[in-house]
């Protein structure tokens, strides 16, 4: 046994390590950051912290999580087994034979307290799902303080599954992104062992650990409400050579808030209509007057006695279909800027917030009386469709008049009832930071950020993507080095 006292560091000690009028990034660990940060200062946050299992990072000190602050740890390694054979049961069954490993080498990488149970090691490296859980949910306890009672948090999280040989593996992931064998990175794996030690964490071989879902929980346990399950759909995936399940292609973002009541911008994120939507306006199916009795048709629709079509568009599904983008630095997980940009438009507001309290500004929306239309009613839904998309606007038919009316945006008001100020860029902040996507495309929505990234490599890749060194080509999605 070794001792390693670690307390929280003191405030102030935790410096910009790249800063401009709208960017800040801190090197750091995102506990000493939120630390820093004023309480609910943020209006949005969006990340994505590292996976179970996935990978290690060079050049990074292991840190403490959970136990006691003010104990003088004793930290002590876990016991490592080891496969070397089969044995048969007394039933006459076989099973792995195994043994303690020499836990030496991962000493330092992994162990807990004798005294307190805290667990020293890096964020993602647990040796179980419990662990890893109970680490998630520390860091967005912090997260939550700084975040105000009225604004989101999208998190961003990928599943894993529990191999044959006790271990922790991701689709994606493996001895492939660590550029060296995981022993020799000093990875601790879901769990290392028999059948038997994956069984008391609930888990078989070959089982999905479902530790988005286990997250999910913990946190809505904790006080967050989960208030949507989001699936990203990728295009392109990582392949596996799999027979018995199909190829994982999906990622789930969940809407997380402080309160029930919050802002969401549901007008900046409508999706395009569909041609064929359109297509049966014309055909009457909207706009006109239809005997009740003869609601057959699927594509006619009640809600509450109206009709109707959004011009701007439809709601935001909850089913994103977006490919990963190709990136030149050494980083293994970069957001998607096509990801990040709803997630950003919906939780923070277009015009900004109020500089004293940091309430969001919301949309003023002007609508139309009813312009009762009878016969080719149709028509003129089509024409009121014409003008307006693509526009925040939305137009709608009532079902038993076909009366048409539509909205569209004419401004911003504020929400609070402070004297009247210019609005300031409301602020989105990511405390996994790494490559910064999220803060360069804060940035170019025109809001401010902060993120927090404790691998001095990556903020060096994110300086420069901040800098300018990098730039992105709109159409295609593709990051090259200008320099």
């Amino acid at each position: 046994m070794t001792k390693n006292p670690h307390k929280p560091r003191p405030l102030g000690l935790v410096k910009p390590f790249y800063q401009d009028n709208l960017a800040t990034l801190f090197l750091g660990d995102c506990r000493d950051v939120l630390r820093e940060l004023p309480e609910e200062s943020v209006q949005a946050v969006v990340t994505s912290p590292p996976y179970l299992g996935l990978r290690t990072y060079e050049g990074i000190e292991p840190s403490v999580w959970g136990g006691e602050p003010e104990c003088e740890h004793e930290w002590q390694s876990p016991i490592i087994r080891q496969r070397v054979g089969w044995e048969s049961t007394p039933e006459g069954q076989k099973q792995f034979k195994t043994r303690n490993a020499d836990s030496k080498a991962y000493r330092s990488e992994s162990c807990y307290c004798s005294k307190c149970g805290a667990w020293y090691g890096n964020l993602g490296n647990e040796p179980t799902i419990e662990q890893y859980v109970a680490n998630m949910v520390e860091v967005f306890r912090g997260v939550r303080r700084v975040l105000r009672k009225d604004s989101t948090c999208f998190l961003n999280m990928g599943d894993s599954y529990a191999s044959g040989k006790g271990s922790c593996f991701n689709p994606g992931g493996g001895d492939s992104s660590l550029g060296q064998e995981r022993k020799e990175a000093g990875v601790h794996p879901l769990s290392r062992g028999n059948k038997s030690e994956l069984t008391a964490q609930g888990l078989k071989p070959k089982d999905l650990c479902l530790i988005p879902a286990r997250v999910a929980l913990a946190l809505q346990a904790d006080g967050w409400w989960v208030r949507s399950e989001i699936i990203w759909a990728k295009g392109s995936c990582m392949p596996e050579s799999v027979r018995d399940r199909p190829t994982k292609s999906h990622e789930q973002i969940y809407l997380l808030s402080k309160s029930a009541n919050y802002f969401y911008d549901a007008d900046a994120v409508r999706e395009p209509l569909a041609e064929s939507t359109v297509e049966r306006v014309k055909y009457g199916w909207f706009g006109e007057v239809v005997d009740p009795d003869r609601r057959s048709s699927p594509d006619v629709t009640d809600v509450m006695g109206d009709r109707y079509v959004p011009a701007a568009g439809r709601n935001l599904r909850d089913v994103w279909h977006i490919n990963p983008e190709p990136f030149p630095g050494s980083h293994f997980a970069v957001f998607p800027r096509a990801l990040v940009t709803p997630c950003i438009l919906a939780g923070t507001s277009e015009a900004g917030c109020c500089p004293d309290c940091g309430s969001p500004w919301e949309r003023v929306v002007e609508r139309t009386e009813p312009v009762p239309t009878g016969k080719g009613g149709s028509r003129k839904m089509v024409q009121v469709i014409e003008k307006y998309r693509g526009e925040t606007s939305t137009a709608t038919s009532c079902f038993e008049t076909g009366a048409i009316r539509h909205s569209i945006t004419t401004g911003f008001r504020p929400t609070c009832k402070c004297p009247e100020h210019e609005p300031i860029p409301c602020t989105v902040l990511d405390p996994f930071a790494g490559a910064s996507t999220t803060l360069l495309r804060a940035r170019e929505l025109g809001r401010k950020s902060i993120g927090a990234e404790l691998s001095a490599e990556y903020c060096e890749i994110s300086k420069n993507r901040l800098g300018g060194q990098y730039v992105m080509f709109a159409g295609g999605g593709e990051e090259v080095d200008r320099l």
